[in-house]
């Protein structure tokens, strides 16, 4: 599915991949990702942000869920998943 021919998509990383949260915010200037760091965590939120900030990519539109184990409508703001 493109994400770029959708208005805001909302995109779930479930793993430790710092690069493809990174990758799908960079890639769809308009989407808002929320990344799950199960196993990085605190060290994960750490690492994302230093590595947009040397790449240039803006970290803002993703949100970080460190402690959750699933995701309810109310933490998407009543957005489905794209």
């Amino acid at each position: 599915m493109q994400l770029q021919a959708r208005v805001h998509p909302l995109c779930v990383v479930a793993d430790d991949s710092v690069f493809l949260s990174l990758l799908v915010a960079h890639l769809s200037k308009t989407s808002n990702v929320i990344a799950l760091f199960p196993g990085l965590r605190e060290r994960g939120v750490q690492y994302l942000k230093a590595v947009a900030d040397v790449n240039g990519i803006t970290a803002d539109r993703i949100e970080v869920f460190q402690k959750k184990k699933y995701l309810t409508l109310n933490d998407t703001k009543q957005k489905k998943v794209s």
